[in-house]
């Protein structure tokens, strides 16, 4: 996730590969099917994501960074009220800046985050056993 494109999920869809590739070199003599692949690039997904929950609140914690994240989701919520006339939206800009709304904010970027993680692990699951299986079936 630290490598410049790891954002965008290549990291992911990266890991979901090799370990579809990684696999096939333990079980040599084994044709997997594409859904089997998917489900172990989806489980290579999950535990990216424990990974890097992990590794990101060891280093918020040894940082102290957490005051400095709370107040940059304020700003920048502050900032999107800024710019809605909309009264509704006002409120619910002001309900998120408490300490429940902003734990609610939290709680759906981490669901968001595990969602986007198993589908690109997915992804190169899948994509590991389908060209793999293209090779074999050129192979004479």
């Amino acid at each position: 996730m630290l490598a410049p494109f790891g954002l965008l999920g290549l990291g992911i869809i990266a890991a979901g590969f090799l370990s579809i590739r990684f696999y096939r070199r333990r079980m040599p003599g084994l044709m997997l099917t594409t859904g089997a692949g998917a489900r172990v690039g989806a489980l290579t997904g999950v535990l990216g994501f424990c990974m890097f929950i992990l590794f990101t609140s060891l280093q918020i914690s040894l940082s102290h960074s957490g005051g400095m994240i709370r107040a940059a989701l304020i700003d920048a919520l502050e900032k999107s009220a800024q710019r809605s006339a909309d009264p509704q939206a006002q409120a619910a800009l002001a309900q998120l800046k408490t300490p429940e709304g902003l734990a609610f904010m939290m709680a759906m970027g981490l669901l968001v985050m595990l969602m986007g993680f198993v589908v690109f692990g997915t992804v190169g699951g899948a994509a590991a056993v389908m060209l793999k299986n293209r090779e074999g079936r050129r192979d004479p």
